[in-house]
């Protein structure tokens, strides 16, 4: 995990460099109780009328710049995020539960499900997980249920710069396939 005493070290400007700082309180905080693989896990396409649920598990090998909740960012920089998230030193996990396993298992389960996939695709198990909101069960690492997590972890944004695109092409691939147009559920 990346050392949190580095920050001045960023190729970035005081401004960033202390936002960046701020993101990784969370983090910080695990690292101080010992945890040296801290991960996170979000998940988007819980609201959606159609298409998978899509989580992403993320460990960090050091801070993003540029990094921010999703909703404020545009659609070109979440791509770019993204891409820079898949990076190999980055370790991601991406989860998903198609329709079919929603309607058969219900929605809370199906994210549950999401996530859990999400974090055994990462190359190396976290020691800690921090997951938003959820207190997600029988998992094989400890689990910080983090409210309002965003405010609080840059990990947090990261995550959920990476099941929005993942989630977007998959809801626009399921649309073509499977959703009339007539039907205005989607409109690509």
């Amino acid at each position: 995990m990346f050392d949190v005493t580095a920050f001045d070290a960023l190729p970035v400007d005081a401004a960033e460099c202390r936002r960046l700082a701020a993101m990784w309180a969370l983090e910080s905080a695990a690292m101080a109780d010992g945890f040296r693989q801290v991960a996170g896990v979000d998940e988007a396409g819980r609201g959606p009328l159609a298409g998978p649920v899509v989580a992403a598990a993320v460990r960090l090998a050091h801070p993003v710049p540029g990094l921010n909740d999703s909703k404020r960012l545009t659609s070109h920089r979440r791509d770019a995020l993204f891409a820079a998230l898949m990076e190999a030193e980055h370790d991601v996990g991406i989860g998903v539960v198609e329709a079919v396993e929603i309607d058969r298992l219900g929605i809370q389960r199906a994210n549950y499900l999401a996530m859990r996939r999400a974090v055994e695709a990462m190359r190396r198990l976290p020691d800690l997980l921090l997951v938003d909101g959820y207190a997600l069960p029988d998992m094989p690492m400890p689990v910080r249920r983090v409210v309002r997590v965003a405010f609080h972890c840059g990990g947090k944004r990261n995550r959920q710069s990476v099941p929005r695109p993942h989630h977007g092409n998959a809801g626009r691939a399921v649309s073509r396939i499977w959703l009339r147009p007539a039907q205005g559920l989607w409109r690509a």
